[in-house]
């Protein structure tokens, strides 16, 4: 019986160079170094009867004719090559699934696009939750009022004119805060609620109210009082008058029948 022999192969630059533009010749094809997409592709020998297998590397920079771009340093004329994982995937077509572009997030301190939409500031807008802004409507970002002031535009100023027969006053009046002193601007009390922070919740003064209700129950309770007597002295008044006819009457029998003295 003869010796069956595996065909050559040949890497023209040798095994996982991702340095130098080359091909690979083997027992399953010929096959060339390139890109796909920001991945660069290069083709080796495998060990065995001699097959060219593809290996990928991701290219921050991009790829070119199957070699990562280069990225200038800023400390020398010279030039680095950015350096990444290489994985060995199988000659299969396109790029193994564990190979992925690193995720954008709102948390990557970059202002990118993702998820369907852009981003209008670092982290912020878009995807992501609302940008810090002059034109949000609250005083946030170190605005002295709403929207103004701070980062932000100046807060207009109002001037009123006060002529007299001999000066002319100018009174400049402040653009409404959350910390002039006033309840303005829809605040629920003093620099507090509405566009400004909250305002504190007083507790009741319970004793307080139980005092002032005990107080005016004991304003009510003299006239009654006094209705109560009104009332009983009358009823003995009519008692009285009631025991004077009585005996009256009491008396002319009495007499009528002779049982009484009549001196």
């Amino acid at each position: 019986m003869g010796t069956s022999c595996c065909p050559p192969c040949t890497d023209s630059d040798g095994k996982d160079n991702f340095d130098v533009s080359g091909w690979c010749n083997g027992s399953n094809g010929y096959f060339e170094d390139k890109c796909n997409g920001d991945y660069a592709v290069d083709y080796y020998c495998q060990s065995g009867c001699g097959n060219c297998a593809p290996t990928y590397r991701y290219c921050e920079y991009g790829c070119s004719d199957g070699v990562c771009n280069l990225q200038p340093t800023t400390t020398s004329t010279t030039t680095v090559r950015y350096v990444a994982k290489k994985r060995t995937w199988g000659d299969r077509g396109g790029l193994p699934p564990n190979i992925a572009k690193p995720k954008k997030t709102c948390f990557d301190g970059i202002k990118n696009c993702h998820d369907g939409s852009c981003e209008e500031g670092i982290d912020c807008g878009g995807p992501c939750k609302p940008c810090l802004s002059c034109f949000d409507g609250i005083q946030n970002q170190g605005e002295e009022g709403i929207d103004c002031g701070g980062p932000c535009k100046p807060c207009p100023t109002t001037p009123i004119t006060t002529t007299t027969t001999s000066t002319t006053t100018t009174t400049i009046v402040q653009y409404p805060t959350c910390s002039d002193g006033i309840q303005n601007q829809g605040e629920e009390g003093i620099d507090c609620g509405g566009p400004c922070p909250p305002c504190k919740i007083e507790q009741p003064d319970i004793v307080g109210n139980v005092l002032k209700y005990t107080g005016r129950g004991s304003l009510l309770i003299f006239p009654i009082l006094l209705l109560i007597l009104g009332i009983y002295y009358r009823e003995k008044r009519r008692d009285r008058e009631a025991e004077k006819k009585y005996g009256y009457i009491i008396d002319s029998i009495l007499k009528e029948r002779g049982l009484t003295d009549s001196t």
